[in-house]
């Protein structure tokens, strides 16, 4: 039986928050004793009663986009909403509180172990923790109320103990709510440096000020007061950008509604149009000689083309297959179990299906480009073989008048089709989220995402981000959480070693073989041209010096004899300097639309670069999630370039005529 596909995303929507703990919240520090405490309890009352509509007011409208179902989402699914906080006392309890209030998930992100974090709420309310009383056990009924549960490798007592939890919250957070007093941080983690890395990421930002809790806004950089006097006006645009399938309205908007909604409905298919461009490859690729690129013909490829023309292209239980062929990648780098099967039934069913559709379309698309321009010089010599047989009066003129026609229909009809199933963009679009989705294999697992995850105020035109592609991709990087309990010792260590041994160099490897590969292919066709181009001269010379008269006249006989043999000699001539440039042409026209060239000077630099994070990985001295953090973002990035790139150039690149 086929597979079904994956489900359609479920709306999930995450909301940090960061802040300051009591002894930064109020304006003239704490104060001892009861006062003090008093004193804390009418600041927790004020921001709690400015948190809680703004939490209102968000599940209420994300509740409703999730039931509109020209947003994507699954029909009947509610809304997955969830704060993602430290569980620090002050900020990150308040808000916390006040999302279980309103319905949200807890994904609470302490430090370190959890044992070793409760010793920070001593309750003892003095300096320096100003800790309340009863901190403690409230931490642990908020812990036993979470969903989600995850330790960072944080070290008690560092200057920098709470860096990993900070990165954790920004990397799961849609929304970040602030309650900052305004003033610097103190270090990696606090507030202040997490703001900032928060406003470079282009998180929304949704302030609020503990000395004057009902100013609450959406920080806009732009404005002078830093949108303090608009409010929260902008933030429904902000939300619909991040959570709404992209607009509609529009040619435009109604293409990429389309392409949407055709993804959900692909299934295997059968009538297959051949692997076209993979046996021309195959075929260049192993001219290794001058004279066999030169001379070896292709026409024998026709025969292997029409043998795959008609084979399934998808395996009916392709969710199986990628299943196994994840578990095979893995191959036992990535422990524990646990991890291991959390990553593939969260991630392999996608990408198999996107892998296997980007696969197949890449194939439709080139190998149609491929017929169409083998297709272009016969259609050039039908002509001149007709013009010169009917003024022969041959009854071969009507054959080659039929071919021409047939041709020109066949690569008209191939263009059409090509363009109505839209082969090109589909192979674009499957092949970039698929890739995308393998990236999450490292990243994923230790809290990290890429900058595809992210919105900007401002996108260039054409950047995929603003793509139905690159809303199922945010979609599905919400709904995934993250990937991990406990940032061990062992757990790093099993990152480390699937990116080190089998990530990096599997994909430095491929691209090293696809840059030697195209490197060899288009040396080959440039050999097969220029051998073309000096044939078709030769011929043209032969008719400047009269060939076909003198060889004629050297074979003797009577006049008529030797008209008939000159005619028949200038009509062979007439062909081959059709041929031999018609043929060179074809050839150059497809190894430009392959764009070969710049592919295997792409593939040649990506694995220079991913060469560079394997040495950098090999002299890092320890294993922790920020070295980790930099190394599997820093090959994410590259790979995401030459991803980037990739899909500038095949974007010029559509189906089209000759």
């Amino acid at each position: 039986m086929p597979s079904a596909p994956p489900g359609r995303p479920v709306l999930a929507f995450r909301i940090g928050v960061i802040g300051h703990r009591w002894d930064r919240l109020q304006p003239a520090g704490p104060a001892a004793g009861v006062a003090g405490l008093a004193a804390a309890g009418s600041l927790e009352a004020g921001l709690v009663n400015a948190v809680q509509p703004v939490l209102a007011s968000l599940a209420s409208y994300l509740r409703a986009l999730a039931e509109d179902p020209r947003n994507g989402y699954q029909v009947g699914a509610a809304a997955r909403l969830s704060v993602v906080s430290g569980l620090a006392e002050g900020a990150d309890r308040i808000v916390a509180r006040s999302g279980l209030r309103q319905g949200y998930q807890l994904t609470a992100v302490l430090p370190y172990a959890r044992e070793e974090y409760r010793k920070d709420f001593d309750g003892s309310w003095t300096a320096p923790s100003w800790s309340r009383p009863g901190a403690d056990t409230e931490f642990d009924e908020l812990l036993g109320l979470a969903t989600a549960v995850i330790e960072t490798d944080g070290a008690p007592g560092r200057y920098d103990a709470y860096e990993p939890l900070g990165h954790a919250v920004l990397s799961q957070s849609d929304i970040l709510i602030v309650i900052w007093n305004g003033q610097g941080g103190r270090g990696p983690g606090g507030t202040a440096n997490l703001l900032a890395e928060a406003r470079r990421e282009e998180i929304p930002i949704v302030r609020i000020d503990p000395s004057r809790p009902e100013r609450v806004w959406l920080e806009e950089g732009s404005q002078p007061d830093e949108g303090v006097s608009l409010g929260l006006q902008g933030l429904w645009a902000r939300i619909d950008r991040l959570i709404k399938a992209p607009d509609q309205s529009g040619l435009s908007g109604q293409a990429d509604a389309e392409a949407r909604e055709a993804f959900w409905a692909e299934r295997p298919v059968r009538g297959y149009l051949g692997k076209a461009f993979q046996l021309f490859v195959e075929h260049f690729e192993q001219l290794q000689s001058r004279a066999a690129a030169a001379f070896k013909p292709t026409m024998p490829l026709w025969f292997r083309v029409i043998r795959f023309w008609g084979r399934p292209q998808l395996p009916a239980d392709y969710t199986a297959a990628a299943r196994s062929a994840w578990y095979a990648r893995f191959g036992g780098q990535l422990a524990p179990s646990e991890l291991v099967s959390r990553v593939v039934e969260r991630l392999a069913p996608l990408h198999g299906r996107l892998d296997l559709l980007g696969q197949y379309y890449a194939d439709r698309y080139r190998s149609a480009y491929t017929v169409i321009f083998s297709l272009a010089w016969v259609a050039a010599v039908a002509a001149v073989a007709g013009l010169i047989a009917h003024g022969a009066h041959s009854p071969l003129a009507l054959v080659f008048a039929w071919l021409e026609l047939g041709v020109i229909l066949g690569i008209l009809g191939l263009t059409f089709w090509g363009k109505r199933r839209r082969f090109h963009e589909k192979w674009i679009d499957y092949r970039l989220l698929a890739e995308q989705v393998r990236h999450l294999a490292f990243l994923w697992p230790i809290g990290a995402t890429s900058s595809a995850a992210r919105l900007p105020v401002e996108l260039a035109p054409g950047d995929p981000r603003a793509c139905w592609t690159g809303w199922l991709y945010r979609a599905l990087v919400r709904d995934l959480g993250l990937g991990f309990g406990q940032y061990s010792a062992a757990h790093a260590e099993a990152c480390r070693r699937f990116l080190r041994s089998e990530e990096i160099p599997a994909q430095r490897a491929y691209h090293a073989r696809l840059a030697a590969r195209y490197r060899r292919v288009s040396h080959a066709v440039h050999v097969r041209t220029d051998w073309l181009f000096g044939a078709a001269a030769v011929v043209a010379l032969l008719h400047v010096v009269g060939a076909p008269h003198w060889l004629a006249g050297g074979l003797g006989g009577s006049a008529e004899a030797l008209a008939s043999r000159e005619l028949a000699l200038a009509a062979v001539l007439a062909v081959l300097s059709v041929f031999f440039p018609a043929r060179a042409a074809a050839l150059h026209g497809w190894v430009g639309q392959s764009d070969l060239s710049a592919a295997a000077l792409r593939s040649a630099d990506i694995a220079i670069r991913l060469g560079e994070v394997e040495r950098a990985m090999d002299a890092a001295v320890a294993t922790d999630s920020r070295s980790l953090r930099i190394a599997a973002l820093r090959a994410s990035r590259i790979m995401e370039s030459e991803l980037g790139n990739w899909r500038t150039a095949s974007v010029s690149r559509p189906l089209q005529r000759v």
